[in-house]
């Protein structure tokens, strides 16, 4: 079989939907990917992109095309026609090249008995397909339903649009720096924002920009970066950083001043973490253990739980993370999320702090999380943020519990952001008052 952007964007699409592979990892993984040129590499990526981002207006007009669903047909088929709307709608590419290739590697992939069908489908939506997308309500057919409608509760209509509006705008680079932002924004053409970082926009390769072999810097979105923020002065502070790969905010604690001990069970992310310390010229004490059977020989004056979640807040790059998640999978991750809670929660002493971040915009995993949390542990209170503080923090952040709330549409005069929770909990004695109402 030839190996082609197309084909490969077949493959790398059924990894995703099928599988359950991360965009990059899918692209990762595949053994073709080395074998194509940039140029190919990167209509591969905006093939993929384009598909998962409109992925639910694609299925209604190849469905509005077929007098009967493919059923017990190959996903791959209906990957090839997805890919081949792509296309002709959203990627401008003539459309006898479209339908040719696509009806191709169909063929490629072993279902010459589709040639017919693709080729009649795609024909059919580059004459009509326009029309039918320009009456089409993007977010409620791009966003699952079950997502639309956790999120048009918890944070209403208007920012639901607002958060997919988000999805289709360029995304930048975001850049933590370990001194000097005002000289490394005008060094790579970016401007200095509210969180002291510098955002670049169409940065290009990030090896090949200035700073990065040297260590200089590295890439945190703004978003990420607002936690350890939260914090105020550390220096000389023992701090636990949990689920710490890649390695982005304990890089943050360490130029802080901080002594970390960074932890997170997988090999394979703590490789990446060891490989960005030793570029930036950092050593925390690395640790690889399921934060679940680890148990600490020291007892740390803050705890940064990075808890495992569903990340939907990253949808503007990660677009992928709205169709691998169910309203079940939350439902895990927040019973996980509040055994870590209460396992961590334990090993600090009294007036340590517990920072609880998730890269989630579900309130099961955020809010209603830290309520559940409270209720059961009355020796925590939420930590008020300084005055100083909340001055380098993005408005409006700081929500009425004392948490900080991002949603991917709230900047969009800089670029955006990606959607976080997090919030300062602070171990008090077991009589002190709390935070009866969130």
């Amino acid at each position: 079989m030839k190996i082609t952007a197309r084909s490969l964007a077949a493959q790398v699409l059924a990894d995703i939907l099928d599988h359950q592979k991360m965009f990059d990892e899918a692209m990762a993984d595949n053994p073709h990917i080395a074998g194509l040129s940039e140029r190919d590499r990167n209509f591969t990526h905006l093939l993929v992109k384009t598909v998962i981002r409109r992925i639910g207006q694609i299925d209604a007009i190849i469905g509005a095309m077929l007098k009967s669903p493919l059923k017990g047909k190959s996903n791959t088929v209906m990957h090839c026609l997805r890919l081949g709307v792509a296309q002709l709608l959203w990627l401008e590419t003539p459309p006898h090249a479209a339908v040719n290739a696509t009806v191709e590697i169909v063929a490629d992939f072993g279902h010459s008995q589709m040639k017919g069908l693709v080729n009649a489908v795609l024909k059919k939506v580059a004459v009509e397909g326009k029309n039918i997308a320009g009456k089409q309500d993007e977010a409620k057919l791009n966003l699952p339903k079950w997502i639309y409608e956790s999120w048009r509760k918890t944070f209403g209509e208007h920012s639901v649009r607002a958060i997919y509006a988000s999805t289709n705008e360029a995304i930048p680079l975001d850049i933590t720096v370990k001194e000097d932002a005002e000289k490394w924004a005008k060094t790579l053409g970016g401007e200095v924002i509210v969180t002291g970082q510098v955002r670049v926009f169409d940065a290009g390769k990030v090896e090949k920009l200035a700073g990065y072999e040297q260590g200089d810097w590295w890439i945190q979105d703004a978003a990420s970066a607002l936690p350890v923020l939260m914090l105020g002065d550390i220096a000389g502070k023992t701090v636990l950083d949990l689920c710490a790969a890649p390695g982005g905010k304990t890089a943050q604690l360490l130029q802080a001043g901080a002594k970390v001990i960074s932890v997170d069970k997988s090999k394979r992310r703590l490789e990446v973490l060891n490989t960005n310390m030793q570029r930036l010229n950092y050593q925390p004490m690395v640790v690889e253990s399921d934060i679940l059977t680890y148990q600490p020989a020291f007892t740390p004056d803050i705890i940064l739980l990075d808890a495992p979640c569903s990340a939907t807040g990253t949808l503007r790059r990660h677009p992928e993370v709205l169709w691998q998640n169910s309203n079940k999978d939350v439902a895990e991750l927040a019973n996980i999320q509040a055994e870590l809670l209460h396992k961590t929660s334990g090993w600090l002493k009294k007036g340590g702090i517990l920072l609880y971040c998730v890269c989630s915009l579900q309130p099961e995993e955020g809010e209603m999380q830290i309520e559940n949390f409270l209720k059961s542990h009355k020796d925590f209170t939420i930590k008020p943020l300084a005055a100083s503080i909340l001055a380098k923090l993005p408005q409006p952040t700081v929500n009425f519990q004392g948490a900080v709330r991002t949603l991917p549409g709230t900047f969009p005069l800089i670029g955006g952001i990606d959607g976080f929770y997090a919030v300062l909990l602070q171990k008090n004695d077991s009589h002190s008052s709390f935070i009866k109402h969130l």
